[in-house]
């Protein structure tokens, strides 16, 4: 009996454990252009899938104002980045120039930006931990 009521303590605390390890990520971008509607898609992503179209965490949703706000559940605490186009014509790509300039607002958390292209992801990365985190930057045009 005694192992029993071991092992059901050690099952509730890995539960509570995980749960502790666990953090819901607000991420809030600003100077939306609204009138030109469309949809917005953001990425929470790790440094391995940053800049990929594969991130773990991602969203898309319609573009209603010139704040949109995403909020992701159950984020795992370490280091990630956050970035977001606003995906004007619906195609759900990047549109970009001749040169490879994107045509549509971008922005990278923390406002991150690139020297000669996107940003690195150090320059982007925040640790995030905790019960909630909140990522916050502009989109730019």
């Amino acid at each position: 009996m005694l192992k029993f009521t071991q092992l059901l303590i050690s099952l509730a605390l890995l539960s509570s454990c995980a749960e502790a390890m666990a953090t819901d990520v607000t991420v809030r971008i600003t100077s939306v252009d609204a009138d030109r509607k469309g949809k917005i898609l953001v990425q929470l992503c790790q440094e391995k899938d940053f800049l990929v179209r594969d991130c773990r965490f991602q969203k898309v949703q319609d573009v209603k104002a010139e704040v949109e706000v995403v909020i992701f559940k159950d984020v795992p605490e370490g280091t990630w980045a956050a970035m977001a186009f606003h995906d004007e014509n619906s195609n759900e790509k990047l549109d970009t120039n001749n040169l490879g300039i994107p045509t549509e607002g971008t922005g990278f958390s923390k406002n991150a930006k690139g020297q000669y292209g996107p940003p690195k992801f150090a320059s982007a990365a925040e640790n995030i931990s905790g019960k909630s985190s909140e990522f916050k930057f502009r989109l730019v045009y």
